[in-house]
C-alpha cells in the first residue's frame, strides 16, 4: 500500500534515493559537524521512502534518533524525525530550499565559479516532488 503521492519518473527521480541522502547526512554530520543540516537530509531520506511509497529504513532510522538525540543536546528542536513542516505550504518551501542548496554546495564554494551541485530548475524539481507537487 502506497503511503504518499509517488516521485515522477524521469531521467532525475533516481538521483535523488533515500540512501545517497542518507550517505550525504553522515559525511555533513562526520566531516563538517553540521548536525542540523545533516538532520535535514535526513529528513529528506525519510520523506523520498515515504513518497515512494515503502517503509522505513532500520538503519536510517537509528541515524535520524542519533541526530535527533545530538540537535537536543545541542539545544535545538529534532529535526530529523518531526520534520512535517517542510513539505506543507511557502514557509517549508522556502526553508526547504535553503537546506538543499546548502547541503548541495560545494566545500570548495570560495574557489569555484558555480559552488551549488545542482541548477535552479533541478534544485526547484526536487522541493516541489518533496513537497508532494
Amino acid at each position: 500500500q502506497r503511503l504518499g503521492p509517488r516521485i515522477p519518473h524521469n531521467k532525475n527521480s533516481m538521483v535523488y534515493t533515500c540512501r545517497s541522502c542518507q550517505e550525504l547526512a553522515i559525511l555533513i554530520w562526520g566531516v563538517l559537524g553540521d548536525v542540523p543540516v545533516a538532520a535535514i537530509c535526513v529528513a529528506i531520506a525519510r520523506r523520498l521512502e515515504v513518497l515512494r511509497g515503502r517503509l522505513p529504513v532500520a538503519e536510517l532510522e537509528e541515524t535520524a534518533m542519533r541526530l535527533d538525540e545530538e540537535l537536543a543536546d545541542r539545544g535545538f528542536a529534532p529535526t530529523a524525525s518531526h520534520s512535517d513542516w517542510l513539505w506543507q505550504g511557502s514557509r517549508g518551501r522556502h526553508n526547504l530550499r535553503g537546506f538543499v542548496r546548502v547541503a548541495l554546495t560545494s566545500a570548495h564554494a570560495k574557489d569555484a565559479h558555480d559552488p551549488v551541485l545542482v541548477t535552479d530548475e533541478l534544485l526547484k524539481w526536487f522541493v516541489d516532488v518533496l513537497q508532494g507537487e
